[in-house]
């Protein structure tokens, strides 16, 4: 197989991988096909795998210059290692929580607040959240901030006085979480490590 059909095919299959990532990140799905959501991703990393191997083997029988032949899989190589990296997804992500404004985050997490405040006798916000780390409010919630309605399935909800956090995701599939100030003290908006990124005054986004 030529070296410039090898270069397009991965190219082609690597450009495809990244645009989906970025759409997936932008609609907040990490589980897209469910259960088969491993075996999609597999495939397509034996697809560059083979692809890779292609190109080593191109490289070994064409009877030109060494470092033409090592370029040519280095470039391969990098093609098919460039959709894997996590800035696409997380990139979509960022994009996505931009298009709703301050005012809009707020005004979440103030109803959030609120609606939590009502469910109590006392009208104190619960220590905890309830069982399924409160996603009974958040379908409430949805109804009119529609931004709550991305992901795979609803997010969980943590409130607090003076913050709020939205996560979308678990422990196996990954995490997307939204964290939103309300109030003087902002600390929970400051990044903690390389895993966080604060986008405005109000909101910082997390993933894991």
């Amino acid at each position: 197989m030529k070296f410039s059909t090898l270069i397009g095919i991965t190219l082609t299959v690597s450009g495809t991988l990244a645009v989906s990532e970025l759409a997936l990140g932008y609609f907040i799905r990490l589980a897209p096909l469910g259960l088969l959501t491993p075996l999609f991703y597999l495939g397509l990393l034996l697809a560059l795998l083979i692809l890779v191997v292609s190109s080593i083997v191109a490289a070994i029988r064409s009877k030109g210059p060494a470092s033409e032949r090592l370029a040519f899989v280095l470039v391969i190589f990098a093609i098919a290692c460039f959709p894997w990296l996590k800035i696409w997804t997380i990139e979509g992500f960022e994009y996505r929580v931009r298009q709703t404004n301050d005012a809009s985050w707020t005004r979440l997490a103030i109803d959030a607040q609120e609606m939590l405040r009502a469910s109590t006798p006392n009208r104190q916000l619960p220590d905890y959240p309830d069982h399924d780390w409160n996603r009974r409010y958040v379908l409430e919630l949805a109804k009119s901030h529609p931004v709550l309605r991305l992901g795979d399935f609803p997010p969980k909800l943590f409130v607090e006085e003076d913050s709020v956090s939205i996560d979308w995701g678990s422990g196996l599939i990954g995490s997307r979480s939204v964290h939103i100030s309300t109030g003087s003290n902002d600390a929970r908006l400051k990044p903690q490590g390389d895993r966080s990124r604060r986008i405005s005054d109000v909101v910082t986004i997390g993933w894991d």
